[in-house]
């Protein structure tokens, strides 16, 4: 199976290495610059996306993989508009699968740390609240650069940020890593979120459960 990731170098790094151990998987990396990821507007973002789509998506990719929950954002209208395929290609992205995961395991109340694009199209809040089983929600950001993910102490300083929330995540029984870039330091937020504010609940990682949706649905095809 030829598979397309398209994702930041950060972001790609948790999933790369779970891909690595499934030998029937060639896959293909396109790396999207964290700096315009950080900086681009929704119209931005989508004809970026759309491009490398387009660029990359040759007759012998069987499956893209999108990681970026940005990315996603930007073009997930599109993507429910064709049944997720583009150029015959079947896409997979994370925020479907995410909100199945939530519904599922019916968590109530959510923070959901995500890029200030990602808040700002609320696909979350869209699809969770679309039914009878509503979801309390609220979205922050870390404000981490793709260099600050190595810097123990801006990713601490960025947790600092979250003192507004202090009240809410007292509430929250999940918290979403909702931007794939912050996987890499899971443990890390995970340590200062519970030191800083107490928190108990579970810590939602956006590639870990968009990764075992992909893995589930290639099993029932091999």
């Amino acid at each position: 199976m030829k598979l397309l990731i398209i994702d930041s170098t950060n972001g790609a790094k948790t999933l790369i290495n779970s891909i690595k151990r499934i030998k029937t998987i060639d896959y293909k990396l396109v790396k999207l610059e964290l700096a315009k990821l950080l900086v681009f507007n929704k119209h931005n973002m989508r004809d970026y996306i759309l491009k490398l789509l387009f660029n990359n998506l040759t007759s012998n990719i069987n499956i893209c993989l999108i990681m970026c929950v940005s990315a996603s954002s930007s073009i997930l209208d599109i993507l429910i508009k064709n049944n997720f395929v583009i150029a015959n290609v079947l896409i997979i992205e994370p925020i479907l699968p995410i909100c199945l995961y939530i519904k599922k395991r019916k968590f109530k109340t959510l923070l959901i740390l995500s890029s200030s694009l990602t808040q700002k199209i609320k696909w979350f809040s869209r699809i969770l609240n679309s039914d009878i089983h509503n979801v309390t929600l609220k979205y922050a950001t870390l404000n981490l650069s793709e260099n600050d993910m190595t810097n123990n102490v801006k990713i601490s300083s960025g947790v600092n940020n979250l003192i507004n929330y202090k009240a809410f995540i007292d509430k929250c029984d999940g918290i979403l890593l909702g931007c794939s870039s912050y996987s890499l330091i899971k443990n890390i937020i995970a340590k200062e979120i519970k030191s800083k504010y107490n928190y108990q609940g579970e810590l939602l990682d956006s590639s870990v459960i968009t990764f075992e949706y992909f893995s589930s649905f290639i099993s029932q095809r091999i």
